[in-house]
């Protein structure tokens, strides 16, 4: 969802049994490779920052990164893996011919949440998503809005040039979530658009509720525009929204701008935590919480996904290849 303000106008995960690799550029020749940490444990949701560094202990550019299990856990060209089921996998780096040695994932689910969902979209087309009635989508129940669709590995928009503004693409998990909500998800932008009149964005949900005519809930966003397509950073946003009901009707809460455009392979997140009167919202990207905004408007409703489109963009081209949640205390 795009402020009101603005008025101009895959971590490409291979899924299987088999392990998943991601490749950088060619990387310089090294004697050694050595991963730290040598062993770590997360939550599904959760992310780990794996680095490698040669014999003289000067970081490796270049690597290959593979997990194992990538069911259990998936890494990017990064060296970030992010935590999907409870097991545990093998993480390694290989440069060249040099390959280091396994370091150990752990994955656990957090013992105090009461729900999880995970996916990689893995259905022929569904139009809207719904994975076995666990989706509700903003066209089909909340009829002002308009669908997430699916192909296998990616869920993307349905907005079009003759779409309502605002009617974002929006689905949701059904069933009841407790109040603090975690959502992530791996990114794919495949052809950011630098048309001035064309803004594509990625969009997380918590505790959101689709009815009839009225969507409300909380949204982290994040701008899909690509590097100076009209300045500095021009376009390079992150916003955290509350959506109050109505078509249209939302309150930016806060907004900032990311130093580097989304790519793909990307995780971003979005989470609510807190009790009584007292709640705080962040957004992150890769691990890293960008801000937050304190509110509590919202308590109930369930964890999902969106995009945004405005002008004549190619709805495909953006998306998740893969989004998880939970709940907890």
């Amino acid at each position: 969802m795009r402020s009101l303000v603005i008025t101009v106008a895959a971590f490409l995960v291979a899924c299987g049994s088999g392990s998943e690799s991601v490749s950088n550029p060619p990387a310089q020749t090294v004697s050694s490779i050595t991963v730290t940490p040598s062993t770590a444990s997360i939550q599904v949701n959760q992310t780990q920052q794996f680095v490698a560094t040669d014999a003289s202990g000067a970081p490796i550019s270049g690597l290959t990164w593979a997990s194992s299990a990538p069911m259990v856990a998936s890494i990017n060209s990064a060296g970030l893996a992010i935590g999907l089921v409870q097991s545990s996998t093998m993480i390694t780096a290989t440069s060249g011919t040099m390959t280091s040695n396994p370091t150990t994932l752990i994955v656990t689910t957090a013992s105090t949440g009461t729900r999880a969902y995970s996916t990689t979209f893995p259905l022929p087309d569904e139009n809207p998503i719904s994975e076995g009635s666990n989706w509700l989508n903003g066209g089909k129940n909340g009829a002002n809005w308009t669908n997430v669709n699916t192909t296998p590995g990616l869920a993307y928009g349905t907005m079009t040039s003759m779409s309502a503004q605002f009617a974002d693409s929006t689905a949701v998990l059904t069933g009841t979530w407790g109040a603090n909500q975690t959502a992530q998800a791996v990114v794919v932008n495949n052809t950011p658009q630098s048309n001035l009149g064309i803004f594509e964005e990625l969009e997380l949900r918590l505790n959101t509720k689709i009815q009839t005519n009225s969507i409300t809930g909380y949204e982290c966003n994040f701008s899909a525009r690509p590097l100076n397509d009209n300045g500095p950073n021009t376009g390079q946003y992150a916003q955290i929204v509350k959506w109050n009901g109505p078509l249209a009707s939302f309150t930016l809460l806060d907004s900032r701008t990311m130093a580097t455009p989304l790519v793909t392979g990307d995780v971003v997140g979005c989470r609510g935590a807190g009790s009584g009167g007292s709640r705080t919202i962040t957004i992150s990207r890769n691990g890293v919480d960008l801000f937050s905004v304190n509110n509590n408007t919202h308590t109930d409703g369930s964890p999902g996904i969106g995009m945004f489109l405005q002008g004549i963009g190619v709805n495909s081209d953006y998306g998740f290849s893969r989004f998880t949640a939970s709940d907890g205390p």
